[in-house]
Order: structure tokens, then C-alpha cells, then sequence
């Protein structure tokens, strides 16, 4: 599953089964509509069941904006403590860093991560809650920290990432 860049040494591991791979591609506009319908919500509450409410601009737009910071927090809260699955690894040789892509629910979150903080790269197998094993490739860090890299990565591709991390 990766697409190596023959011309700077880079090796890309990508999951393919992910919706957003690309880090840049939705800037974080994959999540405008459960915003919009969260900000447009107070209105259409108050248009149903009280629709002199709607004459007061005052009461409008204090809720509306009330609505906003709660939708906006919860947001904001739900990308920290889920910040999604890992969907892209770029191991950069010239930079000597790997960035790790996430993707999480409301957000993208791209991780830069040095090789001097990097121990070893290796293939463990982990158990589903129906007892099915999976073999997943992870990174592992010096103060033993784990990140399991993208669905699909292969025996090959951790040669090569080894090899990368090797030349130090």
C-alpha cells in the first residue's frame, strides 16, 4: 500500500480504505454540515414552537450564538480525545521525519515525529473483541509509546522503513 518517491528517498504508506487520506483535500470542510445544521437548529426549534420568538432579534441571535459555542466546543472536544485512526505515514529521509496522518471524525491531524524519537518498527498481532487476530504494523518510540501505522502495510514496506531509520 505505498507509493515510494523515487526522487527524495520517501517512502508513503497510505490506507486506502480511509475517506480521507489526503491531509490537505478537505481542510477540514468534511464536517460543514452537522455545523450548519447545528447552527441553523435554534432557529428552526424556535420557528415551530414559538414563532413570536422569532420577532425578538435579540433572543435570535443570543441563542444562536449560544448554539454555536456548545456545537463548536463539542467539536472541538470530540477531535481531542478521538483523534481518529491513522490513514497516512510519509517517512521523509531528507527531513528525517515520518508524518503521521490521522483522520478523525471532525478533523485531520498531521503529527511530525523526529527518527531520533523512533525505536523500531514491527509487525504485532492484536486481537478483535470476537477473538480474530489481525497482524498490524506499528511504530514504535523511544519512551515506548505506540502508533499503528496505516491498514495494509506490508513485510516489504517495513524493510524499507527500516533500512530509512538505519541510516542515522
Amino acid at each position: 500500500m505505498s507509493s515510494p518517491n523515487v526522487a527524495r528517498g520517501q517512502v508513503i504508506l497510505i490506507d486506502h480504505s480511509a475517506a480521507h487520506v489526503d491531509p490537505g483535500a478537505y481542510k477540514g470542510l468534511h464536517a460543514i454540515v452537522p455545523i450548519l445544521v447545528g447552527i441553523s437548529l435554534p432557529i428552526l426549534l424556535f420557528s415551530v414552537f414559538d414563532p413570536r420568538a422569532l420577532s425578538s432579534t435579540k433572543l435570535v441571535l443570543h441563542v444562536l450564538l449560544m448554539g454555536i459555542a456548545v456545537l463548536a466546543a463539542t467539536v472541538f472536544l470530540m477531535s481531542i480525545t478521538n483523534p481518529g485512526n491513522v490513514v497516512q505515514a510519509v517517512f521523509d529521509p531528507g527531513r528525517r521525519t515520518v508524518d503521521v496522518v490521522r483522520s478523525g471524525a471532525f478533523a485531520n491531524n498531521v503529527l511530525t515525529i523526529s527518527f531520533d524519537r523512533i525505536s523500531t518498527v514491527r509487525v504485532e498481532t492484536v486481537y478483535d473483541d470476537d477473538g480474530y487476530q489481525n497482524r498490524v504494523a506499528i511504530l514504535v518510540m523511544k519512551n515506548r509509546d505506540m502508533i499503528q501505522l496505516p491498514a495494509g502495510t506490508s513485510e516489504a514496506e517495513l524493510a524499507e522503513i527500516r533500512r530509512i531509520l538505519e541510516v542515522r
